[in-house]
């Protein structure tokens, strides 16, 4: 009777627990694997565009805006509160002074259009600069040159491989700057055609 009981009271997994059991195993495996999947496209395919893309607006970034100078002078607002800011070194505030003759009115555009020589508002005889510059045998950046005549490169922009700066027909001061990324990406969906990133932006000049 005691040994009867004992096995009445064991219990095997009924088919409806072996099919939830199932379920669930299942879908943690294609869980695991839709995670899998979506690292490996963004190893693969994603991040070296992205990638690309970050220093290729950087550069945009970098020529057209610039970044904050203290030789570039500064404003003064003084309504409602006085504050200071502190201009930028960018084409973007460039000055287009036609009475410059020598060797054309800046900004001054290289004869390949890799580099852009200009001056900035408070500039009166000195010129900077931005241009592709070379950091190793195959690693460019942009680089720019202050009102000392010091070239500086700009960290950010490490890996571009074009720059090109060009005048539009027609207009005296408006110019056009376009960033190129081209690289081969080892293990990637780019080892073996190159991944190419373009961007253009335009910059107008009011300072006639």
């Amino acid at each position: 009777m005691y040994s009867y009981n004992i096995l009445r009271n064991r219990r095997a997994l009924t088919i409806t627990e072996v099919i939830i059991s199932s379920a669930v195993a299942m879908y943690i495996v294609l869980a695991l694997w839709a995670v899998y999947v979506i690292g490996f496209k963004w190893w693969y395919e994603t991040a070296p565009f992205v990638e690309a893309q970050r220093t290729a607006r950087m550069a945009l970034n970098a020529v057209i805006e610039g970044a904050m100078d203290t030789t570039a002078g500064q404003d003064v607002l003084s309504t409602p509160t006085s504050k200071t800011y502190k201009r930028r070194n960018g084409i973007a505030w460039a000055m287009r002074k036609k009475s410059d003759t020598y060797p054309r009115p800046y900004p001054e555009i290289t004869d390949d259009g890799r580099r852009i020589n200009f001056r900035l508002e408070q500039d009166s005889s000195n010129v900077r600069s931005f241009y592709l510059g070379t950091v190793s045998e195959s690693i460019k950046a942009v680089y720019y040159v202050d009102n000392a005549s010091v070239a500086h490169k700009i960290k950010s922009t490490e890996g571009i491989t074009d720059l090109i700066f060009e005048s539009v027909a027609g207009y005296d001061n408006l110019f056009k700057v376009t960033a190129k990324v081209e690289r081969y990406a080892a293990g990637t969906k780019y080892e073996s055609s190159p991944l190419i990133v373009e961007y253009s932006d335009f910059i107008y000049l009011r300072n006639l």
